[in-house]
C-alpha cells in the first residue's frame, strides 16, 4: 500500500490532491494549521509549518500512517504587496521560506533513514523572475525552486533513493489569492489532476499549464533592463503575443454539421498555424466531418471536450498519400484520416473524440488495409510526437500506426476499435524511444502491437499501466518482424474480454481472446532484452506464446504497382522478395503474471531445429484454466505437433491443444521457470511442463 502525507491539505490545491490520491488507492495522511476541513480523512494532524516542532510532528504522523512514500507540500501564503507592508513580507518569508525548509528537510531526513521516497512540492511560476506586485512571494518561490534542485543533487551524491517533483503552477483561483487581480487564473481541480499525474510520472519539474510554460520560457529571455519597466499583466500579454497562438477551426470556415465537409477549412488552420511558428489548432465543441487531414510541424491539434471529428464515409474524400520510406505497406499510396510524414513537435490532445466511422468501408480483399479501408492516424518518420487524453474510435483498419518515428509519447488515451477487420488498437512499427502509459483500449484485433515492416527495429520502448481487451492478442510483438525488437519494457497491463461481444471479425470463437502475450520472430528479425511484468489476465485461449519460425516474408516488392495479393493468414504474397534466413530470440524475461479463466490450450515456447529460442526466464506466474484434456486426447495432440509449421502464420492456437497444460517447450535453450504454477477447473491428463529438444 502506497502512503502519502499532504501538508497544507486545508488549502484548495492540497485538499484536491489528497482526495485524488485517496481515489487512486493511496493511504493518505493529512496535516494543516486549520484542521476543521480535514474531518473526511482518517489520519490527520494539526501542523503549523512555522512551529519549531513541526518537523517532529511530521515524523509522528508518518509513524501513525505506517510510513511515508510520498511527501506533498502544499503549505504556503501569497499576497500582492505593492505597498511593501513589512508584516506581509516577513510572514511570507517565514511560511514560504523557513516553514518550507523545515518541513521538506524533515521529510528528506525521514526518507533517508527509511529507504527513500518521493518529495513533491508546490512552488510557483513566480520564482522564474522577480514579480514587482509580490516581492516576497516571488523571492520565496525562487528559494523553493533552488532548494529542491539542491536536495536532488544532494540525494544523488549520497546515493539515496529520493525523487523530487517541483510543481510550478501559474496563478490558481484559490482562497490564497483572494480578490487580488492576477492574469490567466487556473482552476484548482484541473491543477490537482495535473499534479497527481506529474507525481505518477515522476517528473522533475512541471509548469502548469501550457500557457504558463510559454510565458515562463519567454520571461527568462527578457533582458533585465526591459523587465524592470514591465507591469506583470503586460509581461504576460507580451509573452503570449510572442508565443504560440490558437487557430480556431470555425474561424477558417469549419462547420459543426456532419452533412458538410470541413476538411479544407481545418487544413487551412493547420497550415496557417505551422507557417506562423506553431500553436494550437482548436476544435471547439461540435461535430465536424472531414476527409484526410495532413498535420504539419509544431502543431497541436486540440479537441475541446464535446468536440468530435467524424471521418467521411466516402472513400473519395480521402487523399492517397505516398511516403519515400520503404516498408511493407508504403510502396503504394495509402489512405488515412489524419496523416503526417517527416514532421516534428506535433501533438494531438484534449478531451474530444476522433471517430473514423470505419464500418462504412467493407473489406474487399486481403491486405487492403489503408487501400480501401482508411487508417485513423498514421505518422511516418516523424519526431517528438505526443498523443494525449483524446478518444479514438472506429477506424477502417488499424487505429494508429506509427512508422519509423522517434520520441513518441502516448498518454491517457481511450481507444475503441471493433467495427471492422484488422481493428488493432495501437501499432508501433520500427519506432525508437517511445513511452505509452494509461491507455484504455477495446479492439477486435490485437490491442498493443509492436512490429517491424522494414529492417528498422522497435527499440527503447516503455509501455505501462494500460487496460486492454481484444478478441486476438492483448500484447503482441509481431507478426511482421523484418527488423525486430530490442530493449522493450512492458508492465502493469490488465487484459480482459470486452464487455461488448455484439460483433467479432477475428479471434477465437470463445471470444475470450487468443493470447495475452505473443512474442514472435518469423521474418528474419532479432528479439533481445524484452521484459514483461505485472500482467493481470482474464481469459485468452493460450495466455503465453513465444515463437521463432521461418515464415520469411520480406518487405520489398519485386516490382509492379505496389499492391499485395494473398488469401489471408497463409501469407501467399508472391510480390515480395523473401527473407533467406531465420531470425533470433534471446533475453526474454516474463514475471509476475496472473491468468484466470483461460482456455485449455496451454502455453508454448517453440523454435526450430538448429534455431532455438534462447535465454528465457519465467518467474512468479500463475495460470488457471478450464483443463479437461483426457488421456484419450493425447495421441491426437502429439500427432499435430509432428508438423513444425515452420512457414505458417504464427498463432498461439496454431497446433490446437498442446501436450502440456502449462508450458510446452521445444527447440529452446536456457529456459528457466521459477515459481510457475498451473491449476485447472477440470481434471487434465497432461503434465504441467513438456520439453522437446530443450534445456
Amino acid at each position: 500500500m502506497k502512503r502519502a502525507i499532504v501538508v497544507g491539505a486545508s488549502s484548495g490545491i492540497g485538499l484536491e490532491v489528497a482526495r485524488l490520491l485517496r481515489q487512486k488507492g493511496w493511504t493518505v495522511g493529512v496535516a494543516a494549521r486549520r484542521v476543521e476541513r480535514l474531518a473526511e480523512f482518517e489520519v490527520a494532524a494539526q501542523i503549523d509549518v512555522n512551529d519549531a516542532e513541526a518537523g517532529h510532528r511530521l515524523v509522528e504522523l508518518a509513524e501513525m500512517l505506517g510510513g511515508m512514500d510520498l511527501y506533498f507540500h502544499a503549505s504556503g501564503i501569497g499576497h500582492q504587496n505593492r505597498e511593501l507592508q513589512e508584516d506581509i513580507e516577513l510572514q511570507t518569508v517565514e511560511t514560504n521560506g523557513l516553514g518550507f525548509t523545515r518541513m521538506v528537510g524533515a521529510a528528506y531526513r525521514y526518507m533517508a533513514g527509511h529507504g527513500g521516497g518521493h518529495i513533491a512540492v508546490i512552488s510557483s511560476i513566480a520564482g522564474t523572475k522577480g514579480l514587482g506586485p509580490a516581492p516576497a512571494y516571488s523571492a520565496t518561490k525562487a528559494l523553493q525552486n533552488t532548494y529542491i534542485q539542491s536536495l536532488e543533487q544532494l540525494a544523488n551524491a549520497q546515493g539515496l533513493n529520493i525523487r523530487f517533483t517541483d510543481i510550478r503552477p501559474g496563478f490558481v483561483a484559490t482562497d490564497l489569492l483572494g480578490d487580488d487581480p492576477y492574469p490567466m487564473l487556473l482552476d484548482k481541480t484541473d491543477v490537482a489532476r495535473d499534479i497527481v499525474s506529474s507525481i505518477e510520472k515522476r517528473r522533475h519539474v512541471r509548469v502548469i499549464d501550457w500557457r504558463w510554460r510559454i510565458v515562463t520560457w519567454l520571461w527568462r529571455r527578457i533582458p533585465r533592463f526591459v523587465w524592470r519597466r514591465l507591469s506583470l499583466t503586460l509581461a504576460v500579454l507580451l509573452s503570449l503575443t510572442a508565443g504560440a497562438k490558437d487557430y480556431v477551426i470555425t474561424d477558417f470556415g469549419a462547420v459543426s454539421d456532419t452533412t458538410v465537409l470541413s476538411t479544407e477549412a481545418i487544413q487551412r488552420a493547420v497550415d496557417r498555424c505551422s507557417e506562423g511558428g506553431g500553436g494550437r489548432v482548436v476544435v471547439p465543441a461540435g461535430m465536424y466531418k472531414i476527409g484526410t487531414l495532413v498535420l504539419r510541424s509544431h502543431v497541436n491539434l486540440y479537441l475541446e471536450q464535446g468536440a468530435t471529428l467524424y471521418g467521411s464515409t466516402r472513400l473519395e474524400d480521402y487523399r492517397p498519400m505516398k511516403t519515400d520510406y520503404v516498408s511493407l505497406r508504403t510502396q503504394t499510396a495509402t489512405v488515412q484520416l489524419i496523416y503526417a510524414d517527416r514532421v516534428e513537435d506535433v501533438t494531438i490532445s484534449g478531451y474530444g473524440t476522433i471517430d473514423g466511422r470505419g464500418r462504412a468501408f467493407k473489406k474487399q480483399t486481403w491486405n487492403d488495409e489503408g487501400i480501401t479501408r482508411p487508417h485513423l492516424l498514421r505518422f511516418v518518420q516523424s519526431r517528438d510526437i505526443r498523443i494525449e487524453d483524446v478518444t479514438l474510435r472506429n477506424s477502417g483498419c488499424w487505429m494508429q500506426h506509427y512508422l519509423a518515428c522517434d520520441r513518441l509519447q502516448i498518454r491517457g488515451i481511450k481507444v475503441i476499435n471493433r467495427n471492422n477487420y484488422n481493428n488493432d488498437a495501437l501499432d508501433l512499427d520500427g519506432c525508437h524511444d517511445v513511452v505509452v502509459t494509461g491507455m484504455i483500449a477495446d479492439s477486435d484485433d490485437d490491442a498493443i502491437t509492436l512490429k517491424s515492416t522494414s529492417p528498422r527495429l522497435c527499440e527503447n520502448i516503455r509501455i505501462s499501466d494500460c487496460v486492454v481487451s481484444s478478441h486476438c492478442n492483448g500484447v503482441k510483438l509481431g507478426t511482421e518482424t523484418n527488423g525486430g525488437f530490442r530493449n522493450i519494457s512492458i508492465s502493469g497491463i490488465v487484459i480482459k474480454p470486452s464487455s461488448d461481444q455484439s460483433t467479432q471479425f477475428f479471434g477465437a470463437p470463445s471470444k475470450i481472446g487468443t493470447s495475452a502475450i505473443s512474442l514472435e520472430i518469423v521474418d528474419g528479425g532479432t528479439m533481445e532484452n524484452v521484459s514483461l511484468s505485472d500482467f493481470t489476465v482474464e481469459g485468452t485461449e493460450s495466455p503465453i506464446f513465444i515463437r521463432l519460425a521461418n515464415r520469411g516474408r520480406g518487405y520489398k516488392l519485386r516490382g509492379g504497382d505496389g499492391t499485395l495479393s494473398g488469401t489471408g493468414n497463409d501469407d501467399t504474397i508472391s510480390e515480395l522478395i523473401p527473407i533467406d534466413h531465420v531470425g533470433t530470440m534471446r533475453g526474454l524475461h516474463l514475471s509476475r503474471i496472473s491468468v484466470r479463466n483461460a482456455g485449455p490450450v496451454g502455453c508454448s515456447i517453440t523454435g526450430l531445429p538448429g534455431h532455438p529460442v534462447e535465454d528465457v526466464t519465467l518467474t512468479d506466474i500463475t495460470i488457471h484454466h478450464k483443463g479437461g484434456i483426457t488421456q484419450a486426447d493425447l495421441p491426437k495432440i502429439d500427432e499435430a505437433l509432428k508438423d513444425e509449421k515452420e512457414r505458417e502464420y504464427p498463432e498461439a492456437t496454431m497446433w490446437g491443444n498442446l501436450p502440456a497444460k502449462g508450458f510446452y517447450v521445444r527447440h529452446a535453450r536456457h529456459v528457466s521457470f521459477q515459481n510457475v504454477g498451473v491449476a485447472t477447473d477440470n481434471p487434465d491428463a497432461r503434465s504441467a511442463f513438456v520439453r522437446v529438444d530443450a534445456e
